[in-house]
C-alpha cells in the first residue's frame, strides 16, 4: 500500500504552471519602441521645414512655363513606402523628375536637376536645336527638289515631316519647309522612329556635314537635302542649294567626289552650272551628268 502511493505521487506530481508574463512585457514594449521610432520617423519625414516648396526653372524658350511646372511637380507628388512624401528633401527623386520632363517633352534634350537645403529645387532645362527636317518614308521616286517645292508638312506620300536636333532625334512636327534655311532629309527606307527617340543615325548626319563642307570648300555650292533611298541603298542623292543635285557613294569620302566634281564643272559644265538636272558621282573618275535643257 505505501509502494503504491509513494508510486502515484511520482506519476502525478503537480508541473509547475510558467510565466509569461515577461515575455508578453518584453513583445508590448518592443512594439511600443518600434511604434515610437515609426512615429518619429513619419514625423521627421513629414515636417513642412524641408518639404520642396521653392521650384526654379531655367533654360526653357518655347515651352509653356506653367506646363513644364506642373510636369515637375507630378514626380514629387506621392510616398515612398507609404508615408515618406516625395517631396521631401533627403528623398528627393532627382531622376525621376528628370527623366519624366525629358519624356514629357521631346523638345527637351538635357536636364539638370539640382536641391539645395531645406527646400529649395533648381531644374535647368536645354531644348532642342532644330538641325534638319526629317521626312520619312516619302513616295518612291520623289526627289529633294520636287519636295522642296510642296510649301505643306506632309510628303506626297501623306507623311508628315519633323524637325530633328543634330543627334538625330525627332522631336517636333515641322510648320512648312518651303525656302527654309533648314536642310531636308527624306528616308524611303521605311524606318520605324519614335518621337524624342533618334530617327536617323549620327553617321548620316556626320556624313552630310562633311559633304557640305566639302562642297563649299571645292566648288563654293552648299547642300540643302539628302535622301536615303532603299532602291540606291549604297548611294545618297544630294540636293543642292541651285536646284539640281549630285548622286554619291556612301562609302566614298565627300573630299575626293567633290574634287572630281569640281573638276567636270572647270572642264565641261562651266557657266551651264544653273541648266544642271544632277551629277552622277558614282563611278570615280567616270562623272555623268544632265541638262534640264
Amino acid at each position: 500500500m505505501v509502494d503504491t502511493y509513494f508510486k502515484s505521487r511520482l506519476l502525478y506530481k503537480k508541473k509547475k504552471r510558467r510565466n509569461f508574463r515577461p515575455v508578453i512585457l518584453i513583445s508590448l514594449a518592443v512594439l511600443i519602441g518600434v511604434a515610437v521610432i515609426a512615429y518619429g520617423i513619419f514625423s521627421l519625414a513629414n515636417m513642412p521645414y524641408w518639404q520642396i516648396k521653392n521650384i526654379s526653372v531655367t533654360g526653357f524658350e518655347i515651352i509653356e512655363q506653367d506646363e513644364l511646372y506642373a510636369a515637375i511637380q507630378e514626380p514629387l507628388d506621392g510616398y515612398i513606402w507609404k508615408f515618406i512624401p516625395k517631396s521631401q528633401y533627403f528623398f528627393l527623386p532627382e531622376e525621376e523628375i528628370s527623366e519624366h520632363v525629358k519624356n514629357k517633352f521631346a523638345k527637351i534634350g538635357q536636364v539638370s536637376v539640382e536641391k539645395k537645403f531645406p527646400d529649395i529645387l533648381t531644374v535647368v532645362v536645354e531644348e532642342r536645336k532644330v538641325f534638319a527636317i526629317y521626312c520619312p518614308a516619302v513616295n518612291k521616286g520623289s526627289t529633294t527638289i520636287a519636295l522642296a517645292e510642296e510649301a505643306a508638312i506632309e510628303t506626297k506620300s501623306g507623311s508628315k515631316c519633323f524637325y530633328i536636333d543634330r543627334g538625330g532625334v525627332i522631336f517636333e512636327l515641322s510648320i512648312s519647309f518651303a525656302g527654309t534655311v533648314f536642310p531636308i532629309i527624306e528616308n524611303d527606307e521605311d524606318m520605324d522612329f519614335v518621337v524624342g527617340k533618334p530617327a536617323i543615325s549620327r553617321e548620316v548626319l556626320n556624313f552630310f556635314e562633311e559633304a557640305n563642307s566639302a562642297l563649299k570648300e571645292k566648288t563654293g555650292f552648299t547642300l540643302s537635302s539628302l535622301t536615303i533611298s532603299k532602291d540606291i541603298s549604297k548611294d545618297y542623292i544630294l540636293g543642292t542649294n541651285f536646284g539640281w543635285f549630285l548622286i554619291v557613294p556612301r562609302d566614298v569620302l565627300p573630299s575626293d567626289w567633290s574634287a572630281n566634281l569640281k573638276t567636270i564643272i572647270d572642264s565641261k559644265i562651266k557657266t551651264r552650272i544653273g541648266d544642271l538636272d544632277y551629277v552622277d558621282l558614282r563611278f570615280g573618275s567616270k562623272i555623268f551628268y544632265k541638262f534640264k535643257r
